[in-house]
This record gives structure tokens, sequence and C-alpha cells, in this order.
């Protein structure tokens, strides 16, 4: 499970140095990560790893808007496919630095799929704290994105909520050019 998030950091670390220009208002990006995934103890499954991809557009100085999905195959007791996709606003700070801090705050929808034949799906919160790394020179574009992330799961059949601890890393890659 290790090794799957040591590649690909590995393959964020090798297309890093693109000559690329700093993230501007106006310009999109996309970003692959690997995650580590911490799961609450209710879901009878064991924690493990998987994938979260993102796609958003830097909106100003200090603010991203974007569309993110993920993905995860838990094994355990009751072994689960849980996969779903939110809304999310980030605030960036210090974005000409070359280390960017940001907060992300996000709604969205969730599906868990368990081996027992049942499913869940239902509405999910998450809060985030990370870093915008640059990789390439001060103004390079390519920049290691590592993220420690809070989902909340509103379960709808029982009114409690599964609370989840992920860890996201990989690479946010800008597009296009800005406005």
């Amino acid at each position: 499970m290790r090794t799957k998030a040591l590649v690909a950091l590995a393959a964020g670390v090798l297309v890093s140095n693109a000559g690329l220009a700093k993230d501007q208002p106006g310009q999109w990006y996309v970003a692959p990560m690997a995650s580590v995934i911490w799961v609450d103890n209710s879901r009878a499954v064991d924690d493990d790893v998987g994938g979260h991809i993102a796609a958003g557009v830097v909106m100003g100085e200090a603010w991203n808007l974007e569309v993110g999905a993920y993905y995860y195959d838990l094994s355990g007791f009751d072994d689960t496919e849980m996969w779903g996709f939110d809304i999310d606003a980030m605030a960036v700070f210090y974005r000409d630095n070359r280390i960017s801090p940001y907060l992300l705050g996000g709604y969205g929808y969730i599906d868990k799929d368990r081996d027992e034949g049942d499913s869940d799906k239902n509405s999910a919160a998450s809060l985030a704290f990370g870093f915008l790394t640059d990789l390439g020179d001060n103004n390079g574009g390519i920049a290691l994105r590592t993220e420690l992330r809070w989902r909340l799961d509103f379960q709808d059949s029982t009114d409690s909520t599964e609370q989840d601890l992920i860890a996201n890393i990989g690479v946010q890659i800008p597009f296009g050019s800005p406005d």
C-alpha cells in the first residue's frame, strides 16, 4: 500500500520542471493525487490507499474553485468500494511565494458499495489544510500538493456522521493562459 503512494510521489517529482508560469487568475489546473485514508472505526474496513483528482480554476489572487473526485477500494470485514465527488473552494495564502499554504472547504456526494450487497449514497463535507510547493524555479508552474483532509459522511439511514481522515500527495499542473 505504501508503495503506491511512493510511486505517485516519485512520478510527481519526475515531471516537476516544466517552464510554465505560476498560477494566475483565470488559469486552469489539474491535480492528480495519491491518498492514504484512515477510515471511521464504524465502517468495519481497514485503513488503505486510494486516489483523488481535482480540476480547478484560479478565481483571483487568493481563491481557487475546483471539482474533485476520489476512489478507495477498502478491504476488511465488510469490503467496500468508496467513491465520490465534491466542489471545493480553496483559499490560497502567499501565492507568490515558493510555498503557499491553503485552506479548503467543500461539499459533495459519496457512494459506498459493500460486498454484503448494500449500498449507501450520502452527502459529504470536507475541510482541508495543505501546501502548494513550487517544484521548478521561483516562478515554476508545477507544484507539489500535500494536504490533510477531514471528510464528514452524513448517514441518512442512521442519522449519524462517519468521519474519515485523508492525506493526499500529488502534483498541481497549470494549463491554459491566464485572463
